[in-house]
């Protein structure tokens, strides 16, 4: 049995990393209990709401330390620089016999006794660089290198982002390793039990549903073009948005997105919900037409994975992420034309299909398979990491 942390800093900004963490923990916990406890470590200056989330995973230990705050992090950071080690990481994990680590925030220095597998989202700032500072990109780029430099493994979500990661960072190839990732399927609902829930939001009957952060590389503003392309054309959509409305790196984007919506008038069609609990988030993926994913760049939506073993219909942007995670089961649409969304939207309210609550029994089935292969992927990672620093 290895014990394998998963070092977490608690921001709060990136929902999706968060979901994706506890999912992987509560399947590793499912699935691989007898081959790695999970043990999570977190800063104390982690959010109450945060810390309750990775709560609710039964039989997980968490481990809190001042050692992962902001100011401790930072300090822990130069000590790992100037002598190769985050002596005080190092000691906390040896107290808790941690035999590997997995995170993909903190650098932890070269001599850095147990192996680190390191989690690489995506590359988004070496494609969409006008949504990133010079500076931001400068930091990005050199924290990656760090990263892998150090790493046993390097984990990527698609074969798209090994490729990308194995193009810009040389040093990666022979760590990298692809691991599209699953969730594990959810307790089944029923449309009237979904929209029950859903009650005090008071919204229409007919929705679309695009539960992304409001960043700007998430492309919203595409989905309220083609809006009005619709309207224009006699057909009167409805969308939901949920998600932070608070961009770190463009500030203003929010604003942007809400002064588009009124000059475009489309009020009486658009309902921002802004962070809702998770149980609401699932609700509204039930109960919607389809869920929209119009970004412009991804290493594997959490949200289509989410929808996907819900057997919710998905409409996405052309992204080669996108049809390697979906396939042909997809609707597809161009990320820079509005009306080759408003063709995919309208495509979806035309065709007929089977009750979701069919589909969710269609698609349990085969997505537990998908779940068991990544939490078996996943320790196999692990494992390989103990194995090679072992033998060091």
């Amino acid at each position: 049995m290895s014990r394998v942390a998963f070092v977490v800093l608690g921001t709060g900004r990136w929902i999706g990393g968060k979901h994706y963490v506890a999912n992987l923990i509560a399947i590793t916990k499912t699935y691989q209990r007898d081959n790695l406890e999970p043990v999570l470590f977190c800063s104390t200056e982690i959010s109450k709401e945060e810390l309750d989330y990775y709560k609710k995973i039964k039989g997980l230990s968490i481990v809190q330390s001042c050692f992962l705050n902001n100011w401790m992090s930072k300090f822990g950071l130069m000590i790992s620089i100037i002598l190769g080690r985050d002596y005080f990481i190092s000691s906390l994990l040896e107290k808790h016999n941690i035999d590997s680590i997995f995170t993909n925030t903190k650098y932890l220095g070269w001599r850095f006794p147990i192996p680190v597998v390191v989690w690489i989202p995506d590359l988004q700032h070496r494609f969409l660089t006008n949504l990133f500072t010079k500076v931001a990109i400068l930091k990005r780029d050199i924290g990656f290198r760090m990263q892998i430099f150090v790493a046993s493994k390097v984990m990527l979500s698609s074969h798209d982002a090994k490729t990308h990661c194995e193009k810009f960072y040389r040093s990666s190839i022979g760590k990298t390793v692809s691991v599209p990732f699953a969730v594990s399927s959810p307790e089944p609902k029923t449309i009237t039990r979904a929209r029950e829930s859903l009650k005090h939001y008071s919204l229409p009957d007919s929705f679309f549903f695009i539960p992304n952060q409001f960043w700007r590389h998430k492309n919203h503003l595409l989905v309220l073009d083609a809006l009005v392309e619709l309207r224009d054309n006699g057909l009167k959509v409805n969308v939901v948005f949920t998600g932070e409305c608070h961009d770190h790196r463009n500030l203003e984007y929010y604003n942007e997105f809400c002064q588009v919506l009124a000059l475009y008038d489309l009020q009486d069609q658009v309902n921002v919900l802004g962070k809702v609990p998770y149980a609401d988030v699932l609700s509204l993926m039930i109960s919607c037409e389809a869920l929209i994913n119009p970004s412009l760049f991804e290493g594997w939506s959490t949200t289509v994975e989410e929808a996907k073993a819900y057997g919710v219909r998905i409409v996405l942007s052309d992204l080669d992420v996108h049809y390697e995670q979906l396939g042909s089961e997809g609707t597809y649409f161009d990320k820079t034309d509005p009306n080759s969304l408003a063709n995919a939207l309208t495509t979806i309210l035309n065709t007929e299909l089977d009750g979701v609550e069919e589909r969710q029994k269609r698609v349990f089935i085969n997505n537990d398979k998908k779940v068991r292969e990544f939490s078996r992927r996943f320790a196999s990672i692990i494992h390989s990491s103990v194995r090679d620093n072992t033998s060091k």
